[in-house]
């Protein structure tokens, strides 16, 4: 079931709709003196306020033109319940709002949504980074063709200490907000007074590979090692989890089970799955639309295997369904 901040999401108007502006323009809240004051992404469904230095998405907008807070405050933690409250209000359903949504979980909610926006930025990085050579890289590799590749959502993060870093920097994230996803490694150095905090890209130079949703939304990570891959690694990197030794990455951030998007899709279709081992077998198999999950390594974790059994569950128990093992 979608989350309340999925369903107001999925009611609101595009931000083109909501702004009445196809590109840039005059603010049509507090005016513009150069005519070109707010920018629109049609693309990510978000805007920017030059004048304000501050921006957001489609259901930050109702919040700022009703004039309850400011386009420099309206993607800020403090003002999410009124961003809330008024995106809910505009689509109809600040009843169910109400009904729902303590102050924890408010604060969860703010969390979940400013993390699916990194991902998903994340993922713009990743995706406009591959060029024909990585292309031409994968084809050989696991025989995607480009259409294929993209299908599926692979991209490629540069060997660039701070490529992705910069990128999400650049698009109004804190420094505690691009950590949190559990892409950047974080290094201290020194002690004391001369403590220093590095921050590198995790997957440099190698084709990444998401985890998604049904809706096609990046939920984890991890990269294949690539030729332009400068320090030897190993063949995958996975993107970093929350853990007491990594308290800086969002706690919502762990490694799904892969390919339980494709039972949501196609297992009442097909009535089998198919289990594999490897994430680019299972993928091979998502391009034939077969219902196929992976662990990504020899064995299930109890909490992927939670994750089968609750999508099971919505089928008729009556019925047997054939598990086909490819490993």
């Amino acid at each position: 079931m979608d989350s309340i901040i999925d369903q107001i999401k999925s009611r609101l108007p595009s931000i083109d709709q909501l702004t009445g502006i196809t590109r840039q323009g005059a603010h049509p809240v507090h005016g513009s003196e150069t005519g070109h004051d707010l920018s629109v992404d049609i693309a990510k469904n978000a805007w920017f306020c030059f004048r304000c230095k501050g921006g957001g998405y489609a259901i930050h907008w109702p919040a700022v033109a009703a004039g309850l807070v400011d386009c420099a405050g309206a993607a800020r933690k403090e003002n999410f319940s009124i961003v809330l409250r008024e995106a809910a209000r505009v689509v109809g359903l600040l009843t169910e709002l109400e009904q729902g949504i303590t102050p924890a979980t408010a604060a969860n909610l703010f969390q979940q949504d400013r993390l699916k926006q990194l991902l998903a930025e994340s993922q713009h990085y990743f995706q406009k980074n591959l060029e024909n050579e990585q292309y031409a890289w994968i084809y050989k590799k696991w025989g995607f063709t480009k259409d294929q590749a993209d299908k599926l959502g692979l991209g490629y993060a540069p060997p660039l200490e701070r490529g992705l870093f910069t990128y999400l920097k650049s698009a109004g994230f804190s420094i505690d907000d691009i950590i949190s996803t559990g892409l950047i490694s974080v290094i201290p150095r020194g002690s004391g007074t001369e403590l220093s905090i590095l921050y590198y890209d995790l997957l440099q130079g190698r084709i990444t590979l998401p985890w998604r949703t049904i809706k096609n939304e990046p939920i984890y990570f991890t990269g294949r090692e690539t030729p332009w891959v400068t320090r030897d690694e190993g063949k995958y990197k996975k993107q970093i989890i929350h853990s007491d030794k990594h308290q800086h990455v969002s706690k919502f951030i762990f490694q799904p089970l892969y390919g339980k998007h494709t039972l949501e899709q196609w297992l009442a279709r097909d009535s089998f799955i198919v289990l594999s081992e490897g994430i680019t077998d299972a993928m091979s198999l998502e391009l034939w639309e077969i219902p196929t999950v992976s662990p990504v390594t020899t064995n299930f974790s109890s909490s992927q295997l939670k994750e089968c059994l609750d999508i099971l569950e919505k089928f008729d128990a009556t019925h047997m369904v054939p598990i086909y093992i490819c490993f």
